[in-house]
């Protein structure tokens, strides 16, 4: 489990070349605060017509893409 002040220092350093290794550490560390940080920064990326690439996105499990699109709104 990693610290509520990490996971928020973490999480404002989120960018398009470390998303895929944040997700997969946070899946792995337990950490919800930076998940959900991990999953809006994604939405953003789709909603300002941005892309990842092909390897980005296989990278990314299910749940957390599901979480992507689920409840999805406008940014």
């Amino acid at each position: 489990m990693i610290a509520p002040q990490l996971e928020t220092f973490l999480a404002s350093k989120l960018s398009k070349e470390n998303i895929s290794l944040y997700v997969s550490a946070v899946n792995q560390a337990n950490a919800l605060q930076l998940r959900q940080a991990c999953v809006e920064f994604v939405r953003k990326i789709f909603y300002d017509d941005q892309s990842l690439s092909d390897e980005e996105m296989e990278s990314f499990d299910m749940k957390f893409m599901k979480d992507v699109f689920a409840f999805s709104r406008k940014i």
